[in-house]
């Protein structure tokens, strides 16, 4: 069953390969505040990704500092 409040268990993206193995590799990103997401397009250093919520481009570039390795979102 998938909640409707719980993005690790989104019938959206279950349709683009989502799965129980993902959702649990995913938990400890998830308690960090990040959203899964797949990757569809990327174009210097920007992706299109696509979440349970909808579209979002992701900034994929390095940021400036070492220790935040994790990309940047922002909603189309």
């Amino acid at each position: 069953m998938h909640s409707p409040h719980n993005p690790l268990s989104s019938p959206a993206l279950s349709a683009l390969g989502w799965d129980e193995t993902f959702a649990a590799l995913f938990t400890e990103h998830a308690a960090a505040g990040l959203v899964p997401a797949r990757v569809a397009r990327v174009d210097r250093g920007l992706c299109d990704t696509l979440t349970a919520v909808g579209p979002v481009r992701a900034d994929s570039r390095p940021t400036s500092t070492p220790s935040s390795s994790r990309s940047r979102s922002r909603h189309q």
